[in-house]
């Protein structure tokens, strides 16, 4: 007897190991096989995959017996993964709607694009437990010179030969135009059929991510394409820019983007002295991308508990029915203190330690705006002295053929 069930495997388990010893219940792991998930007696059931028709089709049986379902998101959404996977026969259309109950969103920009596509009431705002270790200890910048940048590619750089040759030919660009920008480095971190076709040195690296923080602390700027490595590198607070040479559509937008070769060294010198304004939209991508209020295996853990003790309290014989907001959400603030010097340096004036403006301060803002008004009449009455314009201006209705009277004067 278990009140939940992950179906899960050894694979993904890493997912949610986090929130485990945070339930304080009974746990069991299963796979997608209905008569071993219904042999624990579970009131939910978490899930991080129901596209296959084979994984629906056992979720819509365990959701007829009255069993929570929680979908729970540890990646983004991308469009080519959406819309330009090659193997629809075998997939429903990808979470148009998702069957489980409750979704956990990674942030808001999520759970806005996932209730678009029928899954209103079902999403709430979670954020990923794997995240928490990092959102708790951002790292500072590493010094420099010499300037590394991360180069990362997704697990499925393609989902077809055209988009993998797209991304096979930009990360060889990436090498050819990195070599004329004095002071940088290279650090690799692409996928095993990237590395074999561009002969580059094996990595042996942990495929869980698990040594990506590690990673990410020691570099000074990441191009990668879209992947959730992506929020990964902006919650690291690296100035990032997605590497997308098929020029798809993106959920998650980005401060730089390289979609051709004459993009890359210019924004790769930008990434090594970025701009404060585009380090403040980063940011602000991140936390519309990313729940960053609270600890996100805190949140799964109270969501998961409210959801076993709903269904126990529900009535029997009646369909299942779970309220739209099960979690409640913090606004951006009201948890740990935003590091202003740090994310928001842009913007010194709406930080919580700029001075309050003074009566001198308006007075300022006064006389400047009397001063371009003053010069913005003088300009206009220097134009109104140009005798071609008076003409245009007294005939310009004629001229193009209006009979109505020109509403246009001349001074």
């Amino acid at each position: 007897m278990a009140d939940l069930v992950v179906l899960t495997g050894d694979k993904t388990i890493h997912h949610i190991e986090p929130v485990l010893q945070r339930l304080g219940m009974e746990v069991a792991q299963a796979t997608y096989d209905l008569e071993a998930i219904l042999s624990h007696n579970p009131k939910v059931v978490l899930c991080l995959d129901d596209y296959h028709l084979l994984y629906a089709h056992v979720l819509a049986q365990v959701r007829q017996r009255n069993i929570g379902i929680l979908m729970m998101f540890d990646g983004i959404l991308e469009w080519r993964r959406t819309f330009e996977y090659p193997l629809e026969g075998e997939h429903l259309p990808f979470e148009q709607p998702v069957g489980a109950h409750k979704i956990a969103c990674l942030g808001a920009l999520q759970a806005r694009l996932l209730e678009s596509w029928g899954n209103a009431g079902k999403c709430e705002l979670v954020g990923v437990p794997r995240f928490d270790p990092l959102a708790a200890n951002r790292p500072a910048l590493p010094p420099g010179p010499p300037y590394r940048v991360l180069v990362m590619t997704a697990k499925t750089p393609g989902f077809n030969k055209e988009q993998f040759e797209a991304c096979r030919r930009s990360i060889e660009e990436v090498r050819a135009e990195a070599a004329h920008i004095p002071h940088v480095e290279l650090v690799w971190r692409v996928s095993p059929k990237i590395r074999a076709a561009l002969g580059l040195p094996e990595q042996g690296l942990d495929t869980r991510g698990a040594d990506l923080h590690q990673q990410l602390a020691g570099v000074h700027a990441v191009l990668t394409t879209m992947s959730t490595a992506y929020l990964e590198s902006l919650l690291a607070g690296r100035p990032t820019a997605i590497l997308d040479y098929t020029n798809s559509p993106h959920f998650i937008s980005s401060s730089w983007r390289i979609c051709c070769r004459e993009h890359l060294a210019p924004v790769l010198r930008e990434l090594l002295n970025p701009p404060k304004v585009k380090l403040a939209y980063q940011e602000f991508v991140l936390r519309d991308s990313l729940y960053l209020e609270e600890p996100a295996a805190d949140r799964l853990a109270r969501l998961l508990k409210t959801m076993v003790e709903h269904v126990k309290g529900s009535t029997a014989g009646t369909a299942l029915r779970f309220p739209d907001c099960m979690l409640s959400v913090r606004s951006p603030g009201m948890g740990e203190r935003p590091d202003w010097r740090r994310d928001y340096a842009a913007y010194p004036h709406l930080s919580p330690d700029a001075p309050a403006p003074t009566a001198r301060d308006y007075q300022a803002a006064v006389s400047t705006a009397l001063y371009w008004e003053t010069k913005h009449r003088e300009y206009v009455q220097r134009l109104n002295r140009i005798p071609a314009l008076g003409f245009l201006k007294r005939n310009v209705g004629r001229l193009l053929g209006i009979n109505q009277k020109s509403r246009y004067r001349a001074s």
